[in-house]
């Protein structure tokens, strides 16, 4: 019968970026239901990347379950190094065939000409779940809306991504050069002393780094959030290069089954993800217990990732223009 082997799935740290943005419901389904069927008594290989940051939780709960044998797929993850850049050329190479991947960094890759496409949604924006990530200034401070930030500092934890590209959007509809903005990079923990210190007037985090900001009196300035800039953008996915597909068509439909029993199973059993976060993760304990979990699966939404596709390039984040539903998304995936 096949196995799983899970490699390197030890204690995630702190840096689960995304964790609690909001994702859309699941509505799950493709053309992988009219494919044939592997045999789980002769199960194929794959080697699969699982993030360093979040929504890996219906992965690993569908693993538990059993969806991924029953399918005929024998699984060896690996957790990422939590990089975006890396992922693309695992992919590639062959390294990795599917690898769970932010919405941003593969638009960047395929602007370069590296042939990888979005397969399925793991996690989309939902502007109906309360947004647990997006840009916050001190008490006290003089910054009271985005328009207020022009040449000030912002402090993150990444340079580049999703939700780098969402404020820069939200700077923009307020009139905000963007060249007025320094932006520095510091670790997670460390943003907010830097914002009372004066280091920098405003920070951008998430998760329970968000929460325990706001806790202690900061000011969330919403409209920097994906749910005002790109609502129900796709924030994770699941990626792989363009030769495995082409190549490998009944695995891939095979894997696609599996993920959707896996985010449905998750979406129904809230309290496993919470085990998984707590086995997984280093949150506290009363954060897990409270926090809002987004909704596993969905379709992509050609329109908004389009949009961020757009915003990419005008903000110097990708090469060259890329057409989502041409150039980024599988032919067969689930989009509307």
């Amino acid at each position: 019968m096949s196995r799983t082997r899970i490699t390197s799935v030890s204690t995630v740290g702190l840096a689960i970026a995304g964790l609690l943005l909001a994702g859309c419901s699941a509505e799950n389904g493709s053309s992988a239901e009219a494919t044939p069927e592997l045999d789980p008594d002769d199960p194929v290989a794959i080697e699969v990347l699982q993030s360093a940051g979040g929504q890996f939780e219906s992965l690993l709960l569908g693993i538990e379950q059993g969806f991924f044998a029953e399918e005929g797929l024998d699984l060896n993850v690996t957790v990422g190094t939590g990089n975006p850049a890396t992922i693309a050329p695992q992919l590639v190479s062959g390294q990795i065939q599917f690898a769970q991947i932010d919405a941003a960094s593969p638009i960047a890759a395929v602007s370069q000409g590296i042939p990888i496409s979005l397969v399925s949604v793991i996690q989309n924006d939902d502007p109906e779940v309360t947004p647990s990530a997006g840009l916050l200034v001190p008490p006290g401070s003089d910054v009271t809306s985005v328009a207020d930030l022009e040449g000030k500092t912002i402090a993150t934890g990444q340079l580049a991504g999703l939700p780098v590209v969402s404020t820069n959007l939200a700077l923009t509809a307020a009139g905000v050069p963007l060249d007025s903005i320094e932006w520095v990079q510091l670790t997670p923990d460390a943003l907010p002393d830097a914002a009372t210190s004066g280091q920098a007037d405003a920070i951008l985090t998430y998760a329970s780094f968000f929460a325990g900001a706001r806790e202690s009196g900061f000011t969330f300035l919403e409209e920097t959030s994906t749910s005002a800039t790109l609502p129900e953008v796709t924030q994770v996915a699941w990626g792989a290069s363009d030769a495995y597909l082409e190549e490998n068509p009944e695995v891939v439909a095979a894997f696609i089954r599996a993920t959707d029993r896996a985010n449905e199973y998750a979406n129904e059993n809230p309290d496993e993800v919470r085990r998984i976060d707590r086995e997984q993760t280093e949150l506290p304990d009363d954060y897990i217990e409270s926090r809002e979990i987004q909704p596993f699966g969905g379709s992509f939404h050609v329109d908004v990732m389009q949009q961020l596709a757009d915003a990419m390039l005008d903000q110097g984040f990708s090469d060259e223009a890329v057409d989502v539903a041409d150039d980024l998304l599988w032919s067969e995936a689930d989009q509307d």
